[in-house]
């Protein structure tokens, strides 16, 4: 039998659990707090992520000007070294795999200072047009 290990971390934003499969990192799941962000990194690797409930805005596919939303039940993909923010606009679950090899993702610095300033009590839309960014529907 195989053996999973998982390692889970958490915050005010929600919790985040890695799984491993002798000792290599081949998933994530996450559950996000409306109103919070994660991510803002790029990766050498691809993802598929499942929007497994909830409703969210991913900043950075394609184009970093440009936010999409995805509701439960969507599947979408990140390419690898595309740097992405996944904010909630209510409470989501999502279960992210890896396509290739896994290693550390590189901050993307403008998405890190979004995410930082992203909380319950501000402004979203008035936040993301500081930024510049745009909301789109798929």
């Amino acid at each position: 039998m195989t053996a999973i290990t998982e390692t889970r971390t958490s915050d005010e934003r929600g919790f985040m659990a890695e799984l491993y499969k002798d000792g290599s990192r081949f998933a994530h799941y996450v559950f996000t707090r409306n109103g919070f962000a994660r991510g803002g990194s790029q990766y050498p690797y691809d993802k598929e992520i499942k929007v497994c409930f909830g409703r969210l805005l991913c900043a950075g596919l394609p184009d970093i000007n440009k936010a999409r939303w995805y509701n439960s039940g969507a599947t979408f993909a990140i390419p690898k070294h595309t740097p992405t923010l996944l904010i909630a606009l209510e409470d989501f679950f999502t279960f992210t795999t890896y396509k290739g090899t896994v290693s550390d993702g590189e901050p993307c610095e403008v998405l890190q200072d979004l995410k930082h300033r992203i909380n319950p009590t501000v402004d979203l839309d008035d936040l993301l047009k500081e930024f510049g960014i745009v909301k789109t529907n798929l």
